[in-house]
């Protein structure tokens, strides 16, 4: 019986070895040695939309100069705006901006007499349609901004009442004159139609005034356009990201070092008759100490 099961074994054993010897041979793998790499810089690929090829404005920027020492510590939330220029229009100086319409950018502080400011315009903007083509007819119109430097006083983010209504005569894209109730002499607007059937001033007629009855019209291209109304006839252009600086205008400093005692007080005193006369019934919207007198041994502040 031993015997037997030894002979098993064995047999066994020779039917793997067998087994074994008949299968094909494994192929050879090179051996591979690594090798030091340095990790490729992983690159953040953002896809911006493609401005318009034809070249509608849809991004203003540009700068805000001050020469007044205290303009920007008086100030609150302070921001540009997309002004609609209604209330000029009309002139209604109690003109409040719509709250819908508003489109608001921020400023920023790059010097000591300097801000810079972006301005995203709406798709579709929510101004005051106004017809002002002078022909008679019934028309959509259009609606007409400037951009304005703005601080935020009261409620909300947005502008209201208390923080001022009509239209702006400083630190605007426009140019205005005290000397003729704050009307637009030049400048910067910018308009939208919202087709090619509209008419807008090429100019500021007769009277030397915008928006009446003698302003010379021309028909106005669909959508943005910036308006330059230092040139004459005016300059109307599309432009994708248009630069328009704004003017700080009536509230720049007066210096009155080189004058006399005399001669400055008459000086301020025409000034602030002229700025700021009480006479004309005006709401004050934004005011800054712009004014020093000087002397030898003075300096002080009005």
């Amino acid at each position: 019986m031993a015997r037997q099961s030894v002979l098993v074994m064995a047999i066994l054993v020779l039917a793997l070895a067998a087994q074994v010897c008949s299968c094909p041979a494994l192929p050879s793998i090179p051996l591979i040695t690594p090798t030091d790499t340095s990790s490729p810089t992983p690159v953040v690929h953002v896809d911006l939309p493609a401005l318009p090829a034809t070249g509608e404005p849809v991004l203003i920027s540009g700068a805000i100069s001050y020469t007044s020492p205290f303009f920007i510590h008086g100030l609150k939330d302070s921001f540009v705006l997309l002004e609609d220029q209604a209330g000029f229009i009309r002139r209604d100086r109690e003109f409040e901006f719509p709250l819908v319409g508003q489109a608001l950018g921020p400023v920023e502080v790059v010097g000591d007499d300097t801000l810079t400011y972006s301005l995203l315009l709406p798709a579709i903007p929510q101004g005051t349609f106004i017809d002002v083509d002078n022909d008679g007819e019934d028309d959509t119109g259009v609606q007409v901004f400037a951009v304005a430097y703005w601080s935020n006083t009261w409620g909300d983010p947005f502008l209201e009442r208390r923080d001022g209504t009509g239209w702006s005569n400083a630190y605007a894209s426009t140019v205005t004159d005290p000397n003729r109730d704050d009307e637009i002499k030049g400048g910067i607007l910018v308009v939208w139609a919202p087709d090619d059937q509209q008419g807008f001033p090429t100019g500021f007629g007769e009277d030397g005034l915008l928006f009446t009855a003698d302003d010379p019209v021309s028909p106005i291209p669909a959508g943005y356009n910036v308006v330059d109304l230092n040139q004459e006839p005016f300059d109307f252009h599309k432009e994708a990201q248009p630069r328009i600086d704004l003017h700080e205008g009536e509230l720049a400093v007066n210096d009155y070092a080189g004058l006399s005692y005399e001669e400055a007080f008459d000086a301020l005193f025409e000034r602030m008759s002229r700025a700021w006369s009480l006479s004309r019934g005006l709401p004050v919207i934004r005011f800054w100490c712009d004014t020093t007198v000087s002397a030898p041994m003075m300096m002080a502040p009005v």
